[in-house]
């Protein structure tokens, strides 16, 4: 019962002012493309991602999701569900977790990360 009051209530906040999280993209070999295709009048978000890899990494987006991309380098979403969003935005993460030495990868923006500390000599 008060899973389903916390969804409502997420559900509420978000149809009210929408979620919003920040990802940010740390190191040299990292980008972010989008693109949009209609097909049959059906409109489709692709995101595109070279994080290092041989290949590029195409995701489709989910309706309720919208992406905001700044640069190469800053990508924000924005959605009315909450747990959706965080799914997405952890999926993504996934792929490229942050490095715990140099802090490159995909992080996000408001959370404090504590790098360990490198080879002594």
């Amino acid at each position: 019962m008060l899973t389903q009051v916390s969804l409502l209530r997420n559900a509420g906040i978000g149809l009210s002012r929408k979620y919003r999280i920040d990802l940010w993209i740390k190191g040299v070999g990292f980008k972010i493309r989008s693109r949009e295709q209609c097909v049959l009048t059906k409109k489709k978000v692709f995101l595109k991602l070279s994080l290092g890899y041989s290949h590029l990494l195409k995701l489709e987006m989910p309706k309720g999701c919208s992406i905001s991309l700044i640069g190469k380098k800053k990508l924000f979403f924005n959605g009315i569900c909450h747990q959706e969003l965080t799914q997405l935005v952890a999926y993504i993460q996934s792929l490229k977790s942050p490095d715990p030495y140099k802090g490159k990868g995909l992080n996000y923006k408001y959370k404090v990360k504590v790098l360990k500390q490198g080879k002594k000599t």
